[in-house]
């Protein structure tokens, strides 16, 4: 349930913002890694920037649950990618 809380919350605010701030949000990512491994985005057709899934134990793991509950209401549409190395 706090996942999905967390999912909603960060989809509203991403999609608030321009696209402009959606390449700010990576350029950000790219240069800074938070935690011990790589930060990864929840992405819309392979190239929009959803959501930013950072500060869990797993990020990998997480966002891969979320886009496959996405992914029940549109098949395949979302996917995960890392935003840093």
């Amino acid at each position: 349930m706090k996942i999905a809380i967390l999912v909603i919350l960060t989809m509203v605010l991403t999609a608030c913002n321009s696209t402009s701030n959606e390449t700010d949000v990576q350029a950000f990512f790219n240069g800074h890694r938070i935690g011990y491994s790589a930060d990864f985005g929840l992405f819309h057709d392979k190239h929009e920037l959803v959501a930013a899934i950072f500060g869990f134990g797993d990020d990998l793991k997480v966002c891969l649950k979320i886009a496959e509950t996405m992914n029940k209401e549109e098949p395949d549409a979302f996917s995960c990618q890392p935003l840093n190395h």
